[in-house]
């Protein structure tokens, strides 16, 4: 059994979360979020802040059983984590793929570990 002080630790630990766009089984557009380093590990939401909040119940719940299952969670790929977000637009861009697509990540994303 578990204990939840280890599943705390993994927790709070920057894990990359990547949020995209995606359309529904019932034709509506919805959020979908994931945990870069535990494949798997992913929610939905009407938004991307709401897909990124149903994921922490999500990855409480997935790292609790990998625990029991005596496997140990991946580590974080940075120490201060990554998080993407795509955003769908209704058209291509006009002018250039840079204005299009801005994807924002921290200085240190890729630094040497």
């Amino acid at each position: 059994m578990r204990s939840g002080r280890v599943v705390s630790h993994y927790l709070g630990l920057p894990y990359s979360v990547s949020v995209t766009p995606e359309r529904c089984t019932d034709g509506s557009m919805c959020y979908m979020a994931r945990v870069v380093e535990l494949p798997g590990c992913e929610s939905h939401g009407d938004t991307p802040e709401q897909a990124r909040h149903h994921l922490k119940e999500a990855m409480s719940l997935f790292i609790g059983s990998m625990l029991d299952d005596g496997i140990v969670p991946d580590s974080p790929c940075s120490p201060n984590g990554v998080e993407t977000v795509w955003h769908m637009t209704p058209t291509l861009p006009t002018r250039s793929t840079k204005e299009w697509l801005a994807i924002t990540l921290p200085s240190d994303a890729y630094a040497a570990q």
